[in-house]
Parts: structure tokens; C-alpha cells; sequence
């Protein structure tokens, strides 16, 4: 379930004074990771917790078979433990601690729960979302933390998720889902019926997670109702500030005011949308049945803080720093861009942010010039508010302009700190591809102007008492959005989007000011003199290929791959049996794949440092928050390779990664898997195996075996990735009839370590 789906004052005193209040005192961030002791909910493995579960699970309590019972507990085991130990999971911060104490002041308040029967993690996602398991954990998203308001909506929101929990909605909704019916039309009316099931478990969850904990605390009654409005506009960023093209100009170029969005559409977000085929009832239908409940009562206080406002709100900024991450990783460049954009206006200094925003500049760079810009920007005529101006000026904006925006900020980036190897590797990238494009030389950009940039202001009206930029963004997300609606309903038009009459220049001008820096013209031309290089061998080669009628790979490098050490991330197994996923022993098979790999590729020369969260004991954090890294950036990478290609920009998280990879010594990273399968027989080879019993009387056991043994398939799949360059050097995935006992798929491992050592 996603959001809604699914100590004491005296010790806290201690957290309050040791908080390190960190964006006031340091001028840089880093990605949140796991802190302290790994909690046993990621140490314990996935058959004792299924084990566990088939024998403390109630059948009468429930009201269902003792099957649906150890059915749900396998599934429901699997995917929390893939979800803990996948990397995006956050234990022992001051976020955690804090979520604690919250979550442990509403448990006191309600009935038939003990604190011991919950815990709390963070989530890595942007989604505004917290979710609830069977097994009494309750995820809180970062994106959640970063949106809310204050204290009570947060409590109130632990209120709503322990509802779910108390009442087994987790396992009662999977059970109704997997109900199944030989009527296809029966078939669509049970699953509008689980929905319909799903959404009066949201309704009960708002009441009575209200009625049955969060009304005996102090808190103030009315932020439950202002939660909604946190859902509401959840889609938005984090605030509503204009967009300006300050953002790029200098002395000698300005952004040309047709890439400037001169009106935004204003903020609608309708909250009495059809909700039929959706798991939760839309917005309206839930805020008018609590404000009948609410406003039967009358808050004792009326706080909107009982643990303490002050970490609250460092916590919400550390969320919002956070955010920039999640949406580079989730290739929400335009989005990062902004709230990037948004965070600096309160910490210009802040290298974190300076390089979240740059790096998002260098990607929406590369999809321009690769004609993919499509694939990570929403069209900006289905965005409301200022970020609609963000997503505008990166659809609008020739590439040439963008492009040469990207080099000029990663340039600035490298004066300031020349040491950072990660974004040098992205400015000779983002250089190497638009000389590649343009084929411009230093001497083709224009020399500085030095003119002045003046933009007008939109005409005040005397019947309304217009706010000044200032106060208006002073005014939280939610007062500009009732702003924006007020001064809608009196002019027609939005307030403060002054339309920019700025001097308009060509492209060209952008890198006036770089081109009169010796160090960045003798920058330029030694990537210019590479790409020409590479040009003429190309040239030749190819007049040489058309002449003899031969084919020749042309090899960005020289370099040959020589790998004789990796390391080998978190392998996988899967078992399928007639098309569903079967939770057997897996963790043992995981074992066996794992190390038939490392015994192999040792035999084959080949040195493997495995690292399995598997392996992970209590109180080796740093080795976990290896992995989780590890994880998370193999799958960006597989990701841009998917979607993008395999060169068309450098993974954000390989910033990261180049310290892991230092210390372990490695420069090449893999990723392994392989899938059992399982499937029915198909009628011909039933047929060959009765008539093959029918001649062959003796072998008739066999035959007769194989009728109902179905076919065995093992799907291989291993890939290799070269951190010096950021690209997958080495894919195979092959299919191939048989069984994944141990000699099968050691042939199979000796195959790929035969394939790198040829590399």
C-alpha cells in the first residue's frame, strides 16, 4: 500500500542539543546513509521470517486458509526483505530518530499496540508516500518529509498507517486480489470490487486512526483536514518561486525571451477526480468525510509541534536537499533542476546543490543532442505553476544553447574546485560531444559586449493590494496557491510573472566571457584537436574499408580491458514454475550461484571480490552502504543504457561511486542473475513421450516422467561495466534448456569467464 494503503521528552532533550543543525553550518551535502547498528530486519534471512510468520500467523483471527496464510507470508517476506536490503532503505539517522519518537508518542495513544510491534525506516524515493507491511514496518518516504508542514500532519499520518496494520488490511486486500474465477467477466467484477474493498480501507484508516489516537494527543485538529491539501498538490515541487533567466545571463549573453514562458497556467489540480480503478478514494470524497468527523471535535491545544518544531524543520530542509538526488536518479532531470533552483536562493553557496544543479543542466544537455529530451521532460503544457517555466525554457531552447549553458556551468564548477575528478570527466564529455556535434572552434564564439540587461515589470492595479516579490515568497506552497486563485478570480491573469523583454543574443555569446581565459582556451582546443583526431583515423579507415571491402571495429581507446579482478554485486536467483514465482530456498541457490561464479572465474584467472548484503553482519554499516550504492548505480546505469544508450551521459551516482571502487581497487563492477524456470510440456513432446513409452516398454518410467515433468529453462544473465569509462563492456543473456544444478550452471559461468578473458 502507498501512502494511506497501507524516550520520552527527557532523553529526546539529548537529541536536541547533539543535532548537528548541518545546512546552517556547512556549505555542502551528502546523500543520506544508513547510520549505527543494522537493525535484525535486515540481518534476519527470508525463510526464518516466512518460517517465523506460518507459525505465529492466526488462521481464525484472519479468517482464511491456513495456504492463503503461508502463501501471503512467502510473498509478502520476499518483497519487504528485496525492498531492505535493495539499497533505498535508511536506518539510525537523526531522520529515523525522529520519525521514532513521533511514531512512538502515537502508539501510546492507541490501543492494542506495543511500540516493540513497529518499526519505522526512511525510503530514498521522491514519491509524497508512506506505506505499511504485515510485519508491523512502516515506510516513511523522503519525498513525504520533504512536503509535509509540520509535526501533526506526520503524526497524523503514522496514525492513519497504524490502522492498516492493526487490522490486517495487507493481507486481507492480497487475498481478494487473489481470488480467481474461470469468467473473465466475473474476473473484472472482483477486481473492481478489491478496489472498492481498497478504498473503504483508506476511509477507515482516516477515521479511525483519527478517532482512535491521533485526537487524544494535542496536536491541533485542523491539520489533519490541511494534510489533504499536502496530497493534493503533492505532484508540485516543494515551493512556488518564479523562474528566471537571471539564472544564465551575464554581461555578454542573455537567454533569448522566446525560451521564457511569459504566463504559467495556474495551479488547478481538481481533487474530485473518477477514482474507480484507483486503490484510494480521490481527495474530496476523503476530506469531506473527515471534516464531518473533525469538526465534531474540539482540539484540547492546538499544536502543530508536541517533539520539536525546530528539528522538524531542519529534517524537512535535509528532505528537500535530498530530493535533488532522487530525482537525478530517477532521471527527473527538469525536476532536480528546479528544486535545485529553489534551495539555492536560500544557500547560494552550497556545493552540493551547485553540482546537483549542474549535473542536471548536463543531462538535459545530452538528451537534447540525442533527440531524447522527450523521454525525461514533461511537456510543459501539462504542468502547472513555476516549474511549467523550467520545463518550457528545456523544450524551447535550441540545443546549441543549452548545450554550450552545460559546458559554461561545469567550467565555472571546475575553477572552483579543480580537484573533483567527476565533473572534470563531465566537462570533457559535454565539451567532446558538442565540438563532435558543431565542430566549433574557441575563435567561433563572439567576443565580450559588456551590455547592460533590463527586463520590465508587469503594471500594479489599484483595486488590488499586489504582494512584492519578496512577501510573496515568503508565503508558504499553499498561501501561494490560494494567492494565485484570488488574484485569478479578480484580473484573469496570474500575478508576478513579469514577461521578459531581455535583449536577446545568439548562442555564440555564451562563452564570451571563457574565451578570454587562456586556461579555458587551451582547455577547448585540446578537446577540439581529440575530436579532429579521432575524425581523420575515422576518415581514413573508412576509405580503406570502402577499397578492400572489409569490416573494422574502430575502439574509442586503446586500452585493453585486461580484467583479472571484479567486483561481483549482490547476485540473484529466481525460480518460475508454470508462470509463477515460486520464494524455494532461494537464498541458497543465491549462495551456490555465487560461488560456482567466484570458483570459475578464479580458475579462469579472473579475481572476484563478492559482495553480498547477505553476507552483512550487525555492525558493518559502511560495507552496507557499499552495496546499497553499488546497487543503486548499477541500476541507474542499466537504466540510461536502456533508455538512452550506452554513452549518452555519465550516471550521476558514479560520483559516488569513485571512492567505493578506490577502496576496494577495482575498476570493473559486474551484475549477475539467473532465472529457473519451470513450464508446462507442449502437446507434441507430451505426445513423443507416450508413444516413446508405447515402443520402448523398458524406458516407459522415463517417458512417462517427462509428461508431467514439463520443460526446464535457465536464463543466464551477466554484465560487466568499466568505471573508467562508464560503459558496459561485457552482455551476455542466454537461454537454454535444462536445470540449474550445480554443473550446468558452472558450464554456464565458464562460458562468460571465457568471453572477458577474450576481451
Amino acid at each position: 500500500m502507498d501512502l494511506f494503503s497501507t524516550m520520552k521528552h527527557s532523553l529526546f532533550i539529548l537529541l536536541i542539543v547533539s543535532l548537528p543543525f548541518w545546512l546552517g553550518a556547512q556549505n555542502s551535502y551528502f546523500p543520506m546513509q544508513c547510520e549505527g547498528e543494522i537493525p535484525s530486519d535486515f540481518l534476519e534471512s527470508t525463510s526464518t521470517k516466512i518460517d517465523k510468520d506460518n507459525h505465529t500467523k492466526n488462521k481464525k483471527e484472519l479468517g482464511i486458509s491456513r495456504k492463503e496464510i503461508k502463501d501471503f507470508n512467502a510473498i509478502n517476506n520476499y518483497y519487504v526483505d528485496l525492498l531492505l536490503k535493495g539499497g533505498q532503505i535508511v536506518f539510525g539517522t537523526d531522520m529515523n530518530d525522529y520519525v521514532n519518537k513521533v511514531g512512538g508518542l502515537v502508539i501510546d495513544n492507541f490501543d492494542g499496540i506495543e511500540r516493540d510491534d513497529i518499526h519505522f525506516y526512511i525510503v530514498k524515493s521522491s514519491s509524497v508516500n508512506a506505506f505499511t507491511t504485515e510485519n508491523g514496518i512502516i515506510f516513511i518516504n523522503v519525498g513525504l518529509i520533504a512536503q509535509l508542514e509540520n509535526e501533526a500532519q506526520l503524526a497524523y499520518v503514522i496514525a492513519h498507517e497504524l490502522v492498516h496494520y492493526k487490522y490486517h488490511h495487507a493481507i486481507n486486500t492480497y487475498t481478494r486480489k487473489t481470488t480467481r474465477s474461470s469468467s473473465s467477466i466475473t474476473r473484472n467484477k472482483k477486481t473492481v470490487d478489491a478496489l472498492e474493498y481498497s478504498r473503504e480501507q483508506e476511509f477507515l484508516a482516516d477515521s479511525i486512526g483519527f478517532v482512535d489516537a491521533f485526537m487524544k494527543l494535542d496536536y491541533d485538529f485542523n491539520q489533519v483536514l490541511n494534510l489533504f491539501d499536502v496530497l493534493l498538490y503533492s505532484n508540485l515541487p516543494f515551493d512556488e518561486i518564479e523562474f528566471r533567466s537571471d539564472f544564465f545571463n551575464d554581461t555578454n549573453y542573455v537567454v533569448d525571451a522566446d525560451y521564457m514562458l511569459g504566463k504559467v497556467d495556474l495551479i488547478s489540480n481538481p481533487d474530485e477526480y473518477d477514482d474507480t480503478y484507483l486503490t484510494h478514494p480521490n481527495i474530496k470524497r476523503r476530506r469531506n468525510r473527515m471534516i464531518d468527523l473533525v469538526t465534531n471535535f474540539e482540539s484540547k491545544k492546538k499544536d502543530k509541534f508536541i517533539i520539536n518544531e525546530d528539528i522538524f524543520k531542519e529534517l524537512q530542509k535535509q528532505a528537500r536537499f535530498e530530493m535533488s538526488n532522487l530525482y537525478i536518479i530517477d532521471f527527473e532531470y527538469a525536476k532536480a533542476f528546479y528544486n535545485s533552483y529553489l534551495l539555492l536562493r536560500k544557500y547560494p553557496d552550497n556545493k552540493y546543490l551547485n553540482k546537483t544543479i549542474t549535473y542536471s543542466l548536463y543531462a538535459l544537455a545530452q538528451l537534447k543532442l540525442n533527440d531524447k529530451l522527450g523521454k525525461s521532460v514533461t511537456h510543459y503544457s501539462r504542468v502547472e505553476g513555476n516549474s511549467q517555466r523550467v520545463n518550457y525554457f528545456f523544450i524551447e531552447a535550441k540545443t546549441k544553447d543549452v548545450g554550450f549553458l552545460a559546458l559554461k556551468r561545469l567550467w565555472k564548477y571546475k575553477q572552483q574546485f579543480p580537484a573533483d575528478k567527476y565533473m572534470s570527466d563531465l566537462l570533457d564529455d559535454i565539451t567532446y560531444n558538442l565540438i563532435d556535434e558543431y565542430h566549433f572552434k574557441v575563435g567561433h564564439f563572439y567576443s565580450p559586449l559588456h551590455q547592460r540587461v533590463e527586463g520590465d515589470s508587469i503594471s500594479k492595479e489599484d483595486e488590488f493590494k499586489e504582494l512584492s516579490k519578496t512577501e510573496y515568497e515568503d508565503l508558504s506552497k499553499y498561501d501561494k496557491i490560494r494567492y494565485d486563485k484570488k488574484y485569478e478570480k479578480y484580473f484573469g491573469s496570474d500575478h508576478n510573472q513579469s514577461s521578459s523583454v531581455f535583449k536577446t543574443e545568439n548562442y555564440r555569446y555564451i562563452l564570451s566571457t571563457e574565451t578570454t581565459d587562456d586556461d579555458f582556451k587551451k582547455y577547448y582546443s585540446s578537446i577540439y584537436n581529440k575530436v579532429e583526431k579521432k575524425k581523420a583515423v575515422e576518415e581514413i579507415l573508412e576509405s580503406v574499408v570502402t577499397e578492400a571491402n572489409v569490416t573494422v571495429t574502430i575502439r574509442e581507446t586503446s586500452d585493453t580491458l585486461n580484467i583479472d579482478k571484479m567486483i561481483l554485486v549482490n547476485p540473484v536467483y529466481y525460480y518460475v514454475k508454470r508462470g509463477e514465482f515460486k520464494i524455494n530456498n532461494f537464498e541458497e541457490k543465491e549462495t551456490q550461484i555465487s560461488e560456482s561464479f567466484v570458483h570459475v572465474a578464479k580458475a579462469g584467472g579472473i579475481d572476484v571480490t563478492l559482495v553480498d548484503v547477505l553476507d552483512i553482519r550487525r555492525n558493518n554499516v559502511a560495507k552496507f552502504n557499499d552495496i546499497a550504492f553499488m546497487n543503486s548505480w548499477l541500476v541507474e546505469l542499466e537504466n540510461v543504457t536502456t533508455s538512452y544508450g550506452n554513452s549518452i551521459m555519465i550516471p550521476w551516482q558514479t560520483n559516488y561511486l569513485y571512492k567505493i571502487m578506490d577502496k576496494y581497487d577495482m575498476r570493473y563492477i559486474s551484475s549477475y542473475g539467473v532465472l529457473d524456470e519451470k513450464g508446462f510440456i507442449n502437446p507434441i513432446q507430451k505426445y513423443m513421450n507416450v508413444i516413446g513409452a508405447a515402443l520402448f516398454f523398458p524406458a516407459s518410467p522415463y517417458f512417462i516422467a517427462n509428461i508431467f515433468r514439463g520443460n526446464n529453462t535457465v536464463e543466464h544473465l551477466f554484465y560487466c561495466v568499466d568505471l573508467k569509462t562508464n560503459k558496459i563492456v561485457y552482455y551476455n543473456r542466454e537461454q537454454i534448456e535444462g536445470k540449474s544444478n550445480k554443473d550446468f550452471i558452472d558450464l554456464l559461468n565458464y562460458n562468460v569467464i571465457n568471453d572477458l578473458n577474450k576481451l
